[in-house]
């Protein structure tokens, strides 16, 4: 099942390596993209051909991070929440080359 729409604009950010994204707020944006990349700090193992499967997907930042550092996942993101599905879908667009399908 699709999301209604929202409402709230979206803005775009732009974060470290040149990396452009929709987002509800910029400054949130940043923070997680820093929470994020601090996950690899703890010897997360990833393999081509492994499946992920991002629940609370939010913006995507997170499935995002994922695919650069290894191109040949495939990961199912889940986001609830309307407005940052949309953002989470734009992302996706923009950034994965169709290995990232969100729900």
């Amino acid at each position: 099942m699709k999301p209604k729409p929202s409402s709230k604009p979206l803005s775009e950010v732009a974060l470290p390596g040149d990396l452009h994204v929709l987002c509800v707020q910029a400054r949130e944006a940043k923070l997680v993209y820093e929470q994020v990349e601090e996950y690899f700090e703890h010897d997360l193992s990833l393999s081509a051909g492994d499946v992920v499967i991002d629940v609370g997907a939010n913006i995507g930042l997170f499935s995002l991070a994922l695919l650069r550092r290894e191109p040949e996942l495939r990961i199912y993101a889940f986001e609830p929440i309307p407005v940052l599905f949309e953002a989470l879908q734009g992302n996706a667009e923009r950034h994965a080359g169709g290995r990232l399908g969100v729900f």
